[in-house]
């Protein structure tokens, strides 16, 4: 039980990576906000919060369901003023829900570019901006959010179709970039109040109920979603004082702590390791 007296506010957590957080961080003794927009289930994508709340209360965990869209500002203040009502604090704030659309200057549109920043960014400014108090209260905290390492742009070698489209497909991964860069930018302010922020990313496929409904049922690699939870929980565990303004993959932050069989991940029986994005 190594959250036990914590209170965790897990965005996202509906289904895939931040269903899985959710259960994991209950089954380790926290009170956990789940969040996300589906409160009805979806005839092609499976989960919704109610569903995520009723497993962790079915192993004796603690758990509240609040509908949250956070990409609109009404919502992300009626699910800050709904955990301070219920529990009065926040001490692990894992910013998990993203929007995810790719394309370039010609694919995308003013709308969907503002959600891409309404969701990835400023939703996390948001709520890091509604969670700070008690933390700073409680002496400490936990923020993780879901995005990348930093990179630098692929450089701009000779013009081709295959090339001008793969450098065009980044754009709309900016968001996720930029909310990396803003997290590492707050573990610098924050640190004095012991308040850790980190960036945690899979390392590769992870099959999740999105992914498989994106990929019209097949499955999305051949490791679970487990493995990006345990690695979450490896990382909100650890001293905020000391571990702080790190962007890793589940598969690194494992490996950090000694972990080096992966086999209980893994969903396909001659698998012997997990997925990795290419070049990885």
């Amino acid at each position: 039980m190594q959250l036990s007296d914590k209170v965790a506010l897990v965005t996202g957590s509906s289904r895939g990576l931040g269903k899985a957080i959710a259960l994991t961080f209950a089954q380790e003794g926290a009170a956990v906000v789940v969040t996300g927009r589906t409160e009805e289930p979806h005839p092609r994508i499976g989960g919704t919060i109610g569903q995520t709340v009723e497993e962790i209360r079915a192993k004796s965990g603690q758990a509240i369901a609040v509908r949250c869209d956070v990409g609109v500002e009404d919502d992300l203040q009626q699910l800050l003023d709904t955990v301070m009502k219920e529990y009065g604090r926040v001490d692990i704030l894992v910013h998990n829900a993203a929007a995810l659309i790719p394309g370039g200057i010609l694919d995308l549109t003013p709308r969907r570019w503002d959600i891409l920043w309404s969701v990835n960014v400023r939703a996390l400014f948001v709520l890091v901006k509604g969670t700070i108090p008690s933390m700073q209260a409680r002496g400490g905290g936990h923020i993780l959010n879901v995005s990348p390492a930093l990179r630098l742009p692929d450089p701009v070698g000779p013009a081709s179709n295959e090339g001008q489209g793969a450098r065009a497909a980044n754009l709309g991964a900016l968001p996720k970039q930029w909310a990396s860069q803003f997290a590492m930018t707050m573990a610098q302010e924050l640190a004095q109040h012991h308040i850790a922020v980190n960036c945690l990313f899979p390392g590769g496929a992870r099959n999740t109920e999105g992914m498989r409904a994106a990929r019209g049922g097949a499955a999305y690699g051949h490791t679970s979603p487990q493995i990006f939870a345990d690695a979450a929980l490896a990382i909100v565990t650890k001293d905020p004082a000391t571990y702080t303004g790190h962007t890793v993959t589940d598969e690194e932050a494992l490996r950090a702590e000694g972990i080096t069989d992966f086999r209980r991940y893994l969903e396909v029986p001659d698998a012997t390791e997990p997925d990795r994005n290419p070049g990885r």
